[in-house]
């Protein structure tokens, strides 16, 4: 596992950065580093805890395009529902050449979960070779609860693809 959990981000597949708060509030930062889309998986007011508050209007001087869902990093936490919204943003910065910074309060539950999702249905990985892939650059720490939704994801696509057969 690599040393540099105190990265504000990491760029874990190319065009793709997992980061905490203080890279998304950083939007200097975030144009040295080419980043033109942010995914914030913590949107929220400042006065929550765990949220992290930026929004279109924070992001719209600098020409970073936002979307933001609102997330809370506990087990219950159905993320699966945004699953499909997250890979075509995603999927939007990457094929217009840009890049784009998935971040969380911390950049290592509900960020992760987004992209780890992402290389699952975009790129054909398991939950296993997504997790090692984005866990070469950044340490990453899902919770138990989108562990599972990653885990049941994965059962879904290997029946889909034919390479486990459904149990009747």
């Amino acid at each position: 596992m690599p040393l540099n959990v105190h990265n504000i981000s990491d760029e874990v597949f190319p065009g793709i950065l997992v980061g905490d708060r203080l890279a998304a509030s950083k939007c200097f930062y975030l144009c040295k580093l080419g980043v033109t889309h942010v995914l914030n998986a913590a949107e929220g007011r400042k006065e929550k805890n765990g949220t992290v508050d930026t929004s279109k209007e924070y992001y719209e001087p600098w020409g970073i395009t936002y979307k933001g869902i609102q997330l809370v990093d506990v087990p219950q936490t159905n993320i699966t529902i945004y699953f499909n919204e997250v890979v075509d943003f995603i999927d939007q910065a990457l094929t217009a050449g840009g890049k784009v910074l998935v971040n969380c309060e911390m950049g290592m539950s509900r960020s992760s979960t987004c992209v780890l999702a992402y290389l699952m249905l975009r790129h054909q990985m398991s939950a296993g070779e997504a997790l090692a892939k984005v866990r070469k650059h950044r340490y990453v720490r899902p919770n138990a609860g989108f562990l599972r939704q990653l885990d049941e994801l994965d059962c879904k696509l290997r029946r889909e693809r034919g390479i486990v057969k459904a149990v009747a």
